[in-house]
């Protein structure tokens, strides 16, 4: 087994012993594909989506008898986009499988022969396909979903961030998607999104296309009890320690999100020896040090904004949560000027993602970037 010199993993596979809790969930998440349903999973950004499918694709009863796929498409604009992520993450998947798997998966793309390359010494198949070798993307597509639904296990998919095909430029790539899916029973599928009224709109609206078409998984923060334990049995284990109330500061700074709070205790922890403690000084050391790393990074963000956006971002950061962006009392608390340039700046910083709006309330879901905000301009 390999050794785990930090217990608070931040990316990749997180062994059993490293994973807080998601009983529930990963039971429901497993059950759900297992008897061949497939699962619309909303989740903020950083709860820990990824995280909680990796560890049910990672499981005995589903890893052996199923081929899984992870395709993430936050970043992708278009239907070829799409499709040449998942025909480069199946040909990711499929290569421990060797290569008999692998030319029968090149023998069912038809539309991309001559595009494959091959290994001179071993002469196995590699995905050497450029975006622009896919000229019909919707051919392709059907081409990949064709032999996932006749491969040799059953497969599970898992598309991350799927509100994002109604940004696409293509006509209808939700119809276009559920054509292909409803007809398939070799292969299911982990719908998974962070933007809940778009997802919800997806999957519980009748005039859409995938409409009541997936068993619905809402993914919350994890309980600050059995985090707070989860933590203290981590730092223990390695001969060091860690008060309750400390990684209650913690989980409540970030609001419970998985990935923000996880980050310091990577960070934290690594910054004490054995024998040592976790104080709150070491905490807010750890924070300042992460800020530091991303202060280029934020710092050309806010370049790229005008004043006005900056002046609206620097107040949502100061309320945390606001649901009123528009009101006189928003606007005289913070001087914003009038009505019409705080929703222009907030629908700049929406397309842009730099904020989210949930149940009407807005964020910076970036808890880092809302705490620099908070510093550089707030002083907080």
């Amino acid at each position: 087994m390999k050794t785990i010199h930090n217990p608070f993993i931040t990316r990749g596979y997180i062994p059993d012993e490293c994973f807080c809790d998601r009983v529930s969930e990963t039971q429901r998440l497993a059950k759900s594909l297992m008897n061949g349903n497939d699962v619309v999973l909303f989740s903020p950004r950083r709860m820990g989506k990824t995280g909680l499918i990796t560890h049910v694709f990672e499981r005995e009863e589903i890893k052996r008898p199923y081929y899984t796929f992870f395709v993430d498409i936050l970043h992708t604009t278009s239907l070829r986009e799409f499709t040449f992520f998942l025909g480069k993450e199946v040909f990711r998947a499929l290569q421990p499988a060797g290569k008999k798997v692998l030319d029968k998966l090149v023998s069912a793309l038809k539309s991309l022969q001559g595009k494959i390359t091959y290994d001179s010494v071993t002469g196995q198949p590699s995905f050497g396909v450029s975006l622009g070798d896919i000229q019909r993307p919707e051919f392709t597509l059907e081409e990949i979903f064709n032999y996932l639904d006749n491969a040799g296990k059953p497969c599970l998919v898992a598309i991350d961030e799927f509100q994002q095909i109604n940004e696409y430029e293509d006509g209808n790539v939700e119809a276009l998607l559920r054509g292909h899916i409803q007809k398939m029973k070799n292969c299911h599928f982990v719908f998974a999104g962070s933007k809940r009224s778009i997802m919800s709109a997806m999957f519980q609206s009748p005039a859409r296309p995938f409409y009541k078409s997936a068993d619905p998984l809402e993914l919350k923060a994890l309980d600050k009890d059995i985090y707070s334990d989860f933590v203290g049995k981590m730092f223990n284990e390695y001969g060091k320690r860690i008060a309750k109330a400390v990684v209650e500061y913690v989980y409540d700074l970030f609001e419970g999100y998985t990935y923000y709070m996880q980050r310091v205790f990577n960070e934290a922890f690594a910054s004490i020896d054995r024998g040592e403690e976790c104080s709150i000084e070491v905490i807010r050391m750890s924070i300042d040090n992460i800020l530091l790393m991303n202060e280029v990074q934020f710092a050309e963000l806010m370049s790229s904004l005008t004043e006005n956006q900056k002046r609206v971002l620097s107040a949502i950061a100061n309320e945390a949560h606001v649901r009123n962006v528009n009101t006189s009392a928003f606007i005289n608390r913070y001087q914003l000027s009038t009505a019409s340039v705080v929703n222009a700046a907030i629908r700049k910083l929406l397309k842009e993602d730099i904020i989210t709006v949930d149940l009407k309330e807005y964020s910076i879901p970036d808890k880092f970037l809302w705490l620099w905000v908070n510093r550089q301009y707030n002083n907080a």
